[in-house]
């Protein structure tokens, strides 16, 4: 077997440059977080001691060849790869849409390709690469999805429609209503993906019934997986696709005459504990009043160390509308006071967290908070 020379050389060098925090030459590096840096596996020991050391593109299992080309930041670098050498070139050609559309939404996420410069060449080469506009296309409303950047989605789809004739704009849209038309949702990202496209498209062809078909399969789809959804991990997660894809869900339990049912006030309840994780406390303090009419049977004493957390919380960051909000609804209910076979239980707990937010209040800095607050003087206090 012949150690490696010629192409092979130059591909592995490329492909090394994996292992490092930039792509591209180095007088002209691609600069990457870390977390998206990928390491080449280690050669195992089958490789080394029948090679003596060597190794050939050739040789390495192409799953190997593959996930190299996955991690590519950038187009342009991923490109220039596919030219480097047959092994990577026939990768490439098999699969090479998703690769270019994975490249593009890396850099829509990193802000290095704009929703003005997707518009651009968008609208200058549909006419004669339909394909490869459609995954840019695609790419693009993924990248700002992924960054939690809804809005700006469905504007990048306007303003695409002032750009291009009628036709070629429906070509977008039916590539659009594609990318969810019966597929199952994994991800935050993805469901409010499907959402917010979904929404658009009903808007903009009312009366289309395939398009509503689709709106109904998704909401069945999301009600009947509510567990799933509620329980997904958020780590990393931009808050706007939670919180939207959590209204969407209690939205669509709604709709369907649930109003008032534990289920409803468990998505409630969710989307509480991920606003206070969040520090959001505006949000938080807003579920409260929600879960309370909603489920009459809720732990009071666990809602009452919720509301003392964001109180408290907001207070810390020097919220004062949102602390005096969310202490007023200790005020504007009377689960939180009034005499029930669980109050001897209930009104304790709640002096306990009007004690505590008072200690926290009595540190806060400003003229703003000397004004004091009417929770201090009732009948708790």
């Amino acid at each position: 077997m012949q150690p490696i020379i010629g192409d092979d050389r130059r591909c592995l060098k490329v492909a090394s440059q994996l292992k490092r925090r930039h792509y591209g030459s180095q007088d002209n590096p691609i600069r990457i977080r870390d977390d998206e840096a990928t390491e080449l596996p280690q050669k195992r020991p089958r490789y080394s001691s029948h090679l003596s050391g060597h190794i050939t593109l050739s040789q390495l299992p192409i799953e190997i060849l593959v996930r190299i080309m996955s991690e590519i930041p950038d187009q342009r670098t991923l490109l220039g790869l596919s030219l480097v050498s047959t092994d990577f070139q026939g990768v490439f050609n098999m699969n090479k849409w998703e690769f270019l559309r994975s490249a593009y939404t890396k850099q829509v996420r990193r802000g290095e390709y704009s929703q003005r410069d997707a518009t651009r060449d968008i609208s200058t080469h549909i006419e004669k690469h339909v394909k490869g506009v459609s995954v840019l296309f695609e790419a693009t409303w993924e990248g700002l999805i992924y960054e939690g950047k809804l809005e700006e989605a469905v504007d990048f789809i306007k303003s695409l429609d002032y750009e291009m004739c009628q036709e070629n704009y429906d070509i977008l849209l039916q590539s659009l209503q594609s990318m969810y038309d019966h597929v199952v949702l994994q991800t935050w990202e993805a469901w409010a993906g499907a959402f917010t496209a979904v929404d658009f498209l009903v808007k903009k062809y009312p009366t289309n019934g395939n398009i509503r078909e689709i709106q109904k399969r998704l909401l069945h789809q999301a009600v009947s997986r509510r567990q799933e959804i509620i329980h997904q991990s958020t780590l990393e997660v931009e808050w706007n696709n939670v919180y939207f894809v959590l209204e969407k869900l209690r939205s669509a339990m709604h709709y369907q005459g649930k109003n008032g049912d534990d289920n409803e006030a468990e998505v409630v309840l969710a989307t509480l504990t991920f606003a206070i994780q969040e520090r959001l406390w505006y949000e938080a303090s807003r579920q409260v009043p929600i879960l309370i009419r909603l489920n009459t049977n809720i732990d009071v004493k666990s809602l009452v160390q919720k509301l003392e957390t964001i109180c408290c919380g907001a207070i810390s960051d020097n919220q004062y509308d949102d602390a005096t909000g969310a202490m007023d609804i200790f005020l504007e209910h009377d689960i939180f006071r009034e005499i029930t076979d669980i109050s001897e239980e209930v009104i304790p707990c709640v002096e306990e967290a009007i004690e505590n937010i008072w200690e926290v209040w009595a540190t806060a800095k400003g003229i703003r908070w000397a004004s004091g607050h009417n929770i201090f003087n009732s009948v708790y206090h």
